[in-house]
């Protein structure tokens, strides 16, 4: 699948399926459309990137499989490589296990080198699905931090990416 150019703002989201799960390379890629830091095959980048991802489901704060460890991990391997990681917790400041959020701020912090941020209330009401307001909540995060993040990553579970991309396409 090819890249959409944004006409409002100067990064360049890319869709990047990868169907085999031993190979991670290539999901990390330099997304501003030039390629002066890295080669010129887009492969590699020679700077650490600014990766946000955003999620209601994240191993500490939630006590769930699935969905919550693989972006844990995912978030790990990333700080590891040297990339400045964002984790957005879309649940805001909600906390399923026995720790308050704090806690898990301070551990993704010092363990991990990851900056773990609760998603706050927009104040946009909406008259549809929980889903639709988390993501019209983290469109406008999002947008009050445009050209902070080199990459934003959202799970497809339940499509917090397709209405928040929605909404800044129409505007």
């Amino acid at each position: 699948p090819s890249p959409h150019k944004s006409q409002k703002s100067n990064y360049q989201l890319t869709y990047i399926h990868n169907n085999n799960n031993n190979n991670n390379e290539n999901l990390i890629a330099d997304n501003h459309g030039d390629n002066d830091e890295g080669d010129d095959t887009g492969s590699s980048v020679s700077r650490p990137l600014r990766i946000c991802i955003a999620s209601h489901d994240i191993v500490g704060p939630s006590t769930h499989a699935g969905v919550g460890a693989g972006y844990y991990a995912l978030a790990r391997t990333l700080a590891r490589a040297g990339h400045h990681v964002t984790i957005l917790y879309l649940l805001g400041t909600y906390s399923e296990s026995a720790f308050p959020f704090s806690y898990w701020v301070d551990q993704f912090t010092l363990v991990d080198n990851i900056t773990l941020v609760p998603l706050p209330e927009s104040g946009v009401v909406t008259f549809n699905s929980w889903y639709v307001k988390k993501a019209a909540d983290a469109y406008y995060w999002l947008r009050d931090r445009d050209g902070e993040f080199d990459v934003v990553h959202f799970h497809e579970w339940n499509g917090p990416g397709v209405f928040c991309l929605s909404a800044r396409r129409l505007g």
